[in-house]
């Protein structure tokens, strides 16, 4: 039998409650021609016998069952099975539109990218939002989805929302850290001439109490910073000329406070987020005052706040995550 057009890569972990849905999503992609790398990272519950179950149905599914590694470990296992010219990526609790394959597939190869990317649906208990990130197709060449890559907004670090072609893709994924996609992201864009975005809304995210993102663990969201750092360091400074030390001490200030933030408004034990937010302010190295005037009003005020009371930072974002009404209804519609 050939070779497939596209590999579709699935990690799982203890995720018989949704895993059904994911795998049905992929199943009735109207793009035909994939095969499924489900990895299964050492289930305790019935997650590996689902994955069986599909594979006896179709033979386009492949499942590996492996000792638990975490996610970083289940996705190398799956690029290294990967038999596609291009790759794909769901998560095993989110789900594809049943055309996202076919989009994509046909949005690469008629443009020549060596990456394309859709628009989301981000999908809470009671509603979803859209999350477009363009308003329109548009192109970017190397130096341009770099430097939309580092904002963070047009084209974010998501890998589930692209389809890659596989000679692109060089490091692998790396095992033992959170936020791992920010890491293979800054590695593999220098090595693309052409990436393609369009607003589509296909694949939908699940938006989960217990994801690493809204886990509120410090150790998880320092993790975040480190792979921010990562990305301004070995990515930014060496592969984008216009990336000079100004604009790379603003953008840490801004992760920073951020994720600082985060830490202050989620961390559930006192000590831990003070402690987590007093070893961001300890790393925080702010711009000079004429560099501080590109920033926001308040966010001068907060990286201030932040290198020199960080524990009143702290009290001050945890207060005002409380008076923040928006955030209080989505934290109670995330699925569990």
């Amino acid at each position: 039998m050939a070779d497939p057009e596209v590999s579709i890569i699935v990690p799982v972990y203890n995720m018989e409650k949704y895993l059904e849905q994911c795998l049905d999503s992929i199943v009735s992609q109207t793009f035909t021609n994939w095969e499924c790398i489900i990895v299964d990272d050492g289930s305790k519950d019935r997650s590996g016998e689902m994955c069986d179950g599909y594979a006896k149905r179709d033979n386009r599914f492949k499942v590996l069952h492996v000792k638990n590694g975490g996610l970083s470990y289940a996705r190398n296992i799956g690029l290294k099975e990967a038999m596609g010219k291009y790759i794909a990526f769901c998560d095993s609790d989110d789900w594809m539109e049943p055309e996202m394959v076919e989009f994509m597939y046909r949005l690469i190869t008629s443009t020549s990218a060596d990456i394309v990317q859709t628009g989301i649906w981000k999908e809470f208990t009671n509603h979803r939002k859209l999350r477009a990130f363009v308003k329109a197709r548009k192109s970017f060449n190397r130096e341009e989805a770099m430097v939309e890559l580092a904002k963070d907004k047009n084209i974010p670090s998501y890998v589930w929302n692209k389809m890659f072609r596989k000679d692109i893709i060089g490091m692998d994924f790396p095992e033992g850290k959170a936020f791992e996609d920010l890491y293979v992201c800054s590695k593999w864009f220098p090595k693309i001439n052409k990436l393609v975005c369009d607003p589509t809304p296909l694949y939908h995210y699940r938006m989960r109490k217990g994801s690493i993102v809204h886990s509120g663990k410090p150790e998880y969201l320092l993790d975040a910073l480190k792979a921010h750092r990562f990305r301004a360091d070995e990515f930014l400074k060496q592969q984008i000329p216009s990336f000079n030390q100004k604009a790379h001490d603003l953008m840490l200030t801004e992760k920073s406070v951020y994720i600082a933030k985060n830490i202050a408004r989620h961390g559930a034990d006192k000590k831990s987020r003070l402690y987590a937010v007093k070893q961001i302010a300890n790393s925080l190295t702010l711009p000079d005052k004429a560099c501080r005037k590109s920033l926001s009003k308040k966010l001068r005020f907060r990286s201030q706040l932040l290198k020199n009371h960080p524990d009143l930072f702290t009290g001050m974002m945890r207060f005002l995550g409380k008076l923040d009404l928006y955030k209080r209804f989505v934290t109670r519609n995330l699925f569990d």
